[in-house]
């Protein structure tokens, strides 16, 4: 494989060992390997991905410089999807036919599509994929809200949904539930909530007030609605 002129694709670079990114680094540099006692010449190229960030993982020591180095001739950065809400309806369908087997059967209610869109994601298309594949198990035609809540509970003491709520009004609570959760899991730190959020910090203060969310003491929070 190695003294031909394919692609290797590497996931998760950065949980390499440190001898096998020894190695990986010293292939790239010389373009050569030795095997049963003879130097073969390579010709491939090298794909990597990675949801860390490798700057800071060098820094820290866990990832080699040279390495990186080399990687980073050509980068390419994918927004993670709790910053593409819009494109969750068109995933979800593609998933529901590869997970399916091409039946049609499946769907999501709009209630069910609009708090998938509103979830972090934090594992990206890999946590869709693991979430959409529980909810299709033995699930009828259309997957609803209900299911979902049920599937991805969030953190803390904020969560609870009226599933009898008009689309719009579901969207509404929906985010001060989530917003409030996510401060709450930041011990009401705006700065890391906006950065989990994908916002900037002035956007989360006018959401928050937006959305009726207040901080009644040091230890918890009131959601008014």
């Amino acid at each position: 494989m190695l003294s031909g002129a394919g692609t290797l694709f590497v996931d998760n670079i950065d949980e390499l060992p440190a001898a096998a990114q020894r190695r990986l680094a010293r292939l790239l540099r010389d373009g050569e390997v030795r095997f049963a006692g003879r130097t073969i010449r390579t010709g491939f190229r090298l794909v990597a991905a990675t949801s860390r960030d490798l700057a800071n993982e060098t820094r820290e020591g866990r990832f080699r410089e040279d390495l990186l180095r080399r990687l980073a001739r050509c980068r390419i950065t994918i927004v993670p999807l709790r910053r593409r809400p819009t494109d969750i309806p068109e995933i979800l369908n593609l998933l529901c036919r590869d997970l399916t087997n091409g039946a049609t059967t499946h769907g999501f209610t709009a209630q069910a599509v609009a708090v998938l869109a509103s979830l972090p994601w934090t594992r990206n298309f890999d946590e869709l994929r693991e979430c959409v594949g529980n909810l299709l198990k033995g699930q009828p035609a259309e997957v609803t809200a209900e299911r979902v809540l049920a599937q991805v509970s969030l953190p803390g003491h904020f969560g609870r949904m009226d599933l009898t709520a008009s689309l719009r009004e579901a969207r509404r609570q929906f985010e001060r539930e989530y917003i409030g959760a996510v401060l709450e899991h930041h011990r009401w730190s705006m700065s890391e909530a906006a950065r989990t959020l994908g916002i900037e910090r002035a956007n989360l203060y006018r959401k928050a007030r937006q959305l009726g969310i207040t901080r009644g003491s040091r230890e918890s929070w009131t959601v008014q609605s």
